[in-house]
C-alpha cells in the first residue's frame, strides 16, 4: 500500500464522517483561519507558541504560496489554503532558513534563537528525500496529496487529528458571537483599506519613475506619493484601524468575562478549555491589528 493510500485509510478509520467533513472544510479555509482553528482547540497547551505560529510559521507559509503563484506584492495576494508536495518542501526550506542564525537573518532571529519557549515551533532539519517521505506518510493527514497549514500544525506540535476533532466537535456548536462577528468584519475592513493604500502606493511609485522620472506625469506622481501619508485613503485606513481596535476591545472584554485568557503566553492548565474555544481567534485578530497599527497607524 502506497503512503498516500495508507494515510487516507488511517484518516478515515480515526474519524467519523461528520468529523472528516469538518476537518476537510477547515483545511479549505485560508491559512490564517486554519491557524485559529488549531489555536482555538489547543489554546491551553499552545498559547505560548501563538507568536511563533503567526510570525514564523504562518508568514513562511504565505511567503511560499506567494512565491509559487509568482506574486511579488502582498496587496495582490489572496491567502491560499494548501501547498503541493514540492511547495511544502520549499516551505520547510524557507522555515528552516528563517529559524537559522546566519549573516542574513541574525537580527531577525534573535527573538527565536536559543529561546526555549519557542523550541516547539522550530523545524527539524532533514534531507529533502526524508522530508518528502514524511510529508506523504505523516503530515498529509487526509491523503489528498497536498499539505494544509492545519496539517502542518498538527504535525509540528505532535498532535493527533482524532484528538483535535474530538475537541472541536465537543466545543459548543452555537451561532458565532455577535461581538466576534463584528470584530472579524472590522478586521476585514482594515485589510481592504491596506490593500487599497498599497495598490495606490505601488501605482504612484511606478508612475514616478516612468520616462526616467521626468515629465509632468512623473512629477505629479512624486508629489502625490509624498503626500500619500496625509491623503483621504490613508485617513480611511486609520479610521478602519480605530474601529477595529474598538471592536476587539469589546470582544476581548466579553471573552475574559467568560473566563478565557486571550493574552498568549505561559501555557494553560486546561481548566479554561471551554472559555478558550475562541481565544485563538481573538488573539490572532489582536496580533494582526497590532501589526497594522505599527505600520500604518498615527
Amino acid at each position: 500500500q502506497n503512503p498516500k493510500m495508507a494515510a487516507a485509510v488511517a484518516f478515515k478509520q480515526a474519524l467519523d464522517q461528520e468529523s472528516i467533513d469538518v476537518f476537510n472544510a477547515a483545511c479549505n479555509k485560508p491559512f490564517s483561519e486554519q491557524a485559529t482553528f488549531f489555536l482555538n482547540a489547543y489554546w491551553a497547551e499552545y498559547q505560548d507558541q501563538a507568536e511563533a505560529i503567526y510570525e514564523l510559521s504562518w508568514k513562511s507559509m504565505t511567503a511560499t504560496d506567494m512565491e509559487a503563484k509568482g506574486i511579488m506584492y502582498s496587496h495582490l495576494y489572496e491567502e491560499g489554503t494548501e501547498l503541493d508536495m514540492d511547495g511544502t518542501l520549499r516551505f520547510f526550506e524557507i522555515l528552516c532558513n528563517r529559524s537559522l542564525s546566519d549573516r542574513n537573518h541574525k537580527e531577525y532571529m534573535k527573538q527565536w534563537e536559543g529561546d526555549e519557549v519557542y523550541s516547539k515551533s522550530l523545524p527539524e532539519f532533514k534531507t529533502s528525500i526524508k522530508r518528502k517521505r514524511e510529508l506523504k506518510e505523516t503530515v498529509d493527514a487526509n491523503g489528498n496529496g497536498c499539505i494544509s497549514f492545519l496539517e502542518y500544525l498538527i504535525y509540528q506540535y505532535g498532535c493527533d487529528v482524532k484528538d483535535l476533532m474530538r475537541r472541536v466537535m465537543a466545543a459548543p456548536q452555537e451561532e458565532e458571537d455577535e461581538a466576534l462577528r463584528l470584530a472579524r468584519l472590522a478586521l476585514a475592513e482594515v485589510q481592504r483599506a491596506i490593500k487599497a493604500y498599497e495598490a495606490e502606493k505601488q501605482r504612484l511609485e511606478e508612475a514616478s519613475v516612468s520616462n526616467g522620472g521626468k515629465g509632468i506625469k512623473a512629477l505629479k506622481a512624486k508629489n502625490e506619493l509624498a503626500q500619500l501619508g496625509a491623503s483621504p485613503l490613508f485617513e480611511s485606513l486609520n479610521v478602519a484601524l480605530i474601529k477595529a481596535e474598538a471592536a476587539l476591545r469589546r470582544v476581548t472584554r466579553e471573552a475574559k468575562a467568560r473566563g478565557a485568557n486571550v493574552n498568549a503566553g505561559g501555557g494553560g492548565d486546561g481548566k479554561e478549555q471551554e472559555a478558550a474555544c475562541t481565544a485563538g481567534s481573538i488573539w490572532w485578530m489582536q496580533r494582526a491589528i497590532k501589526e497594522a497599527k505599527e505600520k500604518y497607524g498615527h
